[in-house]
């Protein structure tokens, strides 16, 4: 569709949706603490220095805008398609659905940085080793203590990042 004739992983992709309301944040208890410099998560986007690596002023976090999308078959081909709005029923922004209260979400927020456990909390944060060693049920734990819509990252939310890479750099 509007891809045709687009370069696979060009600047151009910056200036069109989604990927230019791709933003990183710190989020601290689900609320936007402020938004970071996209080339250096350490500045805000004015410039000023933030803390990114105690927890104090909250997670590094990506903020990924709804997108509604749909996959098919036709013939031998494989169909990936993603819009701003629903098209009809058979486009879904299932990325945006919150899996703990099955509310549909304008944001959905992915963390920046490989989980690392404060020891209460999964953290995403810089300069911290990633917690490797633990069950996928204390994993749980750790990413549903940060709050009611905090979560590990599932696989709508996956899927969405496989479409968007999919679609930007035209390429598996």
């Amino acid at each position: 569709d509007n891809a045709i004739g687009m370069v696979g992983g060009s600047n151009s992709w910056d200036s069109l949706y989604p990927f230019n309301d791709i933003r990183p944040f710190l989020v601290k208890d689900g609320v936007e603490v402020v938004e970071l410099n996209k080339n250096d998560f350490t500045k805000n986007i004015s410039g000023g220095s933030v803390d990114i690596t105690s927890g104090a002023s909250g997670d590094v976090m990506i903020r990924f805008p709804k997108i509604w999308w749909k996959m098919y078959k036709e013939g031998g081909n494989q169909y990936v398609k993603y819009a701003t709005k629903q098209v009809d029923s058979t486009w879904k922004a299932l990325a945006h659905i919150n899996s703990r209260t099955g509310l549909e979400c304008d944001y959905v927020y992915i963390s920046a940085y490989l989980g690392y456990s404060d020891g209460s909390k999964l953290r995403s944060l810089s300069g911290k080793s990633p917690t490797v060693s633990t069950t996928l049920a204390n994993f749980r734990t750790l990413s549903q203590a940060n709050g009611t819509n905090y979560n590990q990252i599932g696989f709508y939310q996956l899927t969405m990042l496989q479409i968007l890479y999919l679609i930007r750099y035209k390429n598996l």
